[in-house]
């Protein structure tokens, strides 16, 4: 049901203690063409920038 590589349910395991307002972060195996508009993700951690991570290019 309207399945989208950017927008889509996940699901885990019920051994996976969750709880509202917890992060999950999903990252896809492919980009749609939207999200070549943007920059590369940003790892924070306490507010900090720790990292960055490039995100995929369209090829071919």
């Amino acid at each position: 049901m309207y399945r989208s590589t950017n927008q889509q349910p996940i699901t885990t395991s019920e051994r996976v203690d969750l709880a509202v307002d917890d992060y999950v972060l999903l990252r896809p195996t492919q980009s749609e063409l939207v999200m070549l508009q943007f920059g590369d993700l940003l790892v924070m951690k306490d507010g900090e920038l720790i990292d960055t991570r490039p995100v995929f290019h369209q090829t071919g």
